[in-house]
């Protein structure tokens, strides 16, 4: 019995690029969602702060209220800290 190669060969590596599609998909870290500030105050200013890593460097920041525009500056990450304060 004669087989061709060729067939077999395409199978294997069809395979092997599935599995290891897979493994990426099972080994990446969850995506983690950009928080949304609430919504805008004329009393109370919000502030979203995004950090490098849990504790580390100040990298961007959102906010909105006080009856301004909302702003930002930096970076978003998925690291960070929601303060609020008085408009005046």
């Amino acid at each position: 019995m004669k087989f061709n190669r060729g067939p077999i060969a395409t199978s294997l590596a069809a395979g092997t690029t599935a599995l290891g599609a897979l493994a990426v998909v099972f080994t990446s870290t969850p995506a983690q969602a950009i928080p949304t500030l609430p919504t805008p105050s004329p009393q109370v200013l919000n502030v979203y702060s995004f950090y490098d890593s849990p504790n580390g460097k100040l990298v961007g920041q959102r906010w909105n209220g006080c009856g301004d525009a909302p702003g930002s500056w930096g970076i978003q990450t998925s690291h960070g800290g929601y303060n609020t304060a008085p408009c005046g």
